[in-house]
């Protein structure tokens, strides 16, 4: 098992010990016994960064409730070294960002849309959207949520984590109903300034709405 520590923390470098290294057709691998490398799921990019010298260029969720980090190292990496951990700042406060809007949105068009409801989201730069199940007048949709967007981005409403952050982690933004969730986060909406909805799409009981975060 890979401690994740992510869920429950803003730290950006930090220590750990290799568990297991290896080599599949995606690349040379290892395995850590706590992280602060958020590992692609969710609808959310993974981190990237440096273990010690090794780039890491790509994190995802593998068996035994372990994470693995896929590597390029100039430095032979081995089981039960030491080593230490920086996640690239820039990626994680972009996919934080966006995954942050991704659940913001969701809040308000639930509030705002009787009979709407959230069931999925894809937070990536350039492509992210959130999809609702359910149907709603798209004609003023776009220019009402983003007049709520901009309104609760001025009251800097605060992000906290709730629950068990390795069993049963939900995010909760302000007064707004908590939602599991496994992914990185902003620590108040006043970091979203920026953010738009760009696109609304209504077909078959389901409703897309795209955005972006021009900053």
């Amino acid at each position: 098992m890979t401690t994740k520590l992510y869920l429950n923390s803003y730290n950006l470098e930090g220590n750990s010990t290799i568990t297991a290294t290896g080599t599949d057709d995606k690349g040379k691998w290892v395995i850590l016994d706590e992280t602060l490398f958020h590992a692609q799921g969710g609808g959310q990019k993974s981190d990237i960064g440096l273990i010690n010298d090794a780039s890491v260029i790509s994190v995802i969720h593998a068996e035994k409730d372990q994470v693995k980090h896929y590597i390029v190292e100039e430095n032979l990496l081995k089981t039960g070294d030491q080593v230490h951990m920086i996640v690239d700042e820039e990626n994680r406060m972009t996919n934080a960002k966006l995954h942050t809007a991704g659940h913001f949105i969701s809040a308000l068009v639930e509030e705002s849309c009787v009979g709407i409801r959230a069931i999925g989201g894809h937070h990536w730069p350039g492509e992210s959207r959130v999809e609702f199940e359910g149907t709603s007048d798209i004609e003023d949709l776009i220019s009402t949520i983003n007049k709520e967007i901009n309104q609760k981005i001025n009251d800097n409403l605060g992000i906290k984590i709730e629950g068990d952050p390795q069993k049963s982690r939900k995010i909760k933004i302000g007064n707004y109903t908590s939602v599991p969730c496994g992914g990185t986060h902003l620590k108040s909406t006043g970091e979203l300034v920026g953010l738009r909805v760009t696109k609304v799409k209504s077909k078959k009981g389901r409703l897309r709405m795209s955005y972006e975060i021009n900053e």
